[in-house]
């Protein structure tokens, strides 16, 4: 029987080289993003290469529209949950953060993610079997003061889906967060997004941990320690 996977929040790059990697493992691909134009692009190109894909429009923050897309695909065997929305003008440093500002990210990176589970997880139950897939940037693990609203809802992720590996392990459900401490790019070795969408089939079929780290946590917090005092 044909396995199904759904890339959540599927851009140009890591998304969809992960979708198309599952794909090519004879998985039919449902895709979510809010750019429903963007969205038909990813379909067509996969499609050309032989993979069943479906686009199904939807943005993370909207849960209900979410859900609804989640439904839409069906039976969900992988679910990859890997938003890419940073604005660099939306950043702050820790005294910037408002209740508004903190909220945006965590509508996204946490609420999202709990929303596409909650879909999802039933018919995993129901079956004993099933794989969810995460992934955040270095400042789920290592504060960056500029980072600040993004590092909240990242680590607070991070923190549920190990959790959520716990809970789930025994019942034949596993959960996995790939910490991506690289800037993604082509060609660039394991940061490449071919490179980074192996990890995530690896962790699929592996089964065996519930994180997974591309780069060098140690020297994203020398670096950090390295930043010049900033000015007010």
């Amino acid at each position: 029987m044909t396995k199904t996977v759904a890339v959540v929040g599927v851009g140009p790059g890591v998304g969809l080289s992960t979708a198309r990697l599952f794909g090519s493992k004879g998985f039919r691909v449902g895709l979510i993003a809010r750019n429903e134009a963007k969205l038909t692009g990813y379909v067509e190109q996969l499609r050309a290469e032989g993979i069943d894909a479906h686009a199904h429009p939807a943005d993370i923050a909207d849960h209900a529209r979410l859900t609804a897309a989640l439904a839409e695909i069906g039976e969900v065997d992988v679910l990859v949950f890997g938003p890419s929305v940073i604005d660099p003008a939306q950043l702050q440093f820790p005294t910037e953060l408002t209740v508004e500002s903190a909220q945006r990210e965590l509508d996204v990176y946490v609420l999202g993610a709990i929303a596409a589970v909650r879909q999802v997880l039933p018919g995993m139950r129901e079956r004993g079997e099933g794989t969810l897939l995460f992934s955040a940037g270095a400042s789920a693990v290592e504060p960056v003061p500029m980072l600040a609203n993004l590092g909240i809802a990242m680590s607070g992720l991070r923190n549920w889906v190990i959790g959520l590996n716990a809970e789930l392990a025994p019942e034949g459900i596993h959960a996995g967060t790939l910490t991506v401490c690289v800037r993604v790019e082509k060609g660039a070795g394991e940061a490449d997004p071919d490179a980074i969408a192996a990890r995530h089939y690896a962790m699929y079929t592996d089964r065996d941990r519930a994180e997974e780290v591309i780069g060098d946590l140690g020297f994203i917090a020398t670096a950090v320690k390295q930043l010049p005092a900033r000015r007010t």
